[in-house]
């Protein structure tokens, strides 16, 4: 081996052995914003009745189920009838199924009966809780909504815990 090819092959084995004893990441700027591992939260937009809901990135492909609510208005006996939202997670399947969120749908007027107990939508002792309202609407939580076997409750739990139903 020649004299500039050893110094060459020196130079070669010195840097390598140089960069294996840096730390990982010196060469990274860090006056940059660094970038989180949490994934990008999804949002459901109901543009009808005007709200939206915050979803973690984990629901990205979530599915929307209609349903509906009815109870019994007890000074008239007439029954109310509205609408439900069920936001449910992407991991749901008939054989596993997992926690739905349900959101009711009230006019002000249905809900003031509610809260007067002058309604009832469920035969649990307690009515349903209250996300959000706008001018128009109120969203709520049926009663015992998380009664049942869908898994992935405490997720569900979560995500009501952050406040994620907001008005348009």
């Amino acid at each position: 081996m020649n004299v500039a090819n050893h110094k060459q092959m020196s130079l070669a084995c010195a840097l390598v052995l140089f960069a294996a004893l840096l730390p990982h990441g010196v060469a990274q700027d860090h006056s940059a914003p660094q970038k989180t591992t949490q994934q990008a939260g999804v949002q459901y937009v109901n543009k009808e009745y005007g709200f939206h809901f915050a979803l973690p990135g984990s629901w990205k492909d979530y599915k929307v189920v209609a349903d509906n609510w009815s109870g019994s208005d007890d000074s008239s006996n007439a029954t109310e009838k509205g609408p439900i939202v069920v936001l449910r997670n992407p991991k749901w399947t008939k054989d596993h199924p997992t926690q739905d969120i349900p959101i009711m749908i009230f006019t002000l007027a249905q809900w003031k009966k509610i809260d007067n107990e002058e309604m009832s939508v469920s035969a649990a002792p307690v009515g349903p809780s209250e996300l959000g309202r706008n001018s128009k609407y109120v969203f709520a939580l049926p009663p015992r909504y998380d009664f049942g076997d869908g898994e992935a409750k405490e997720e569900v739990y979560a995500i009501l815990k952050g406040n994620p139903l907001q008005p348009l």
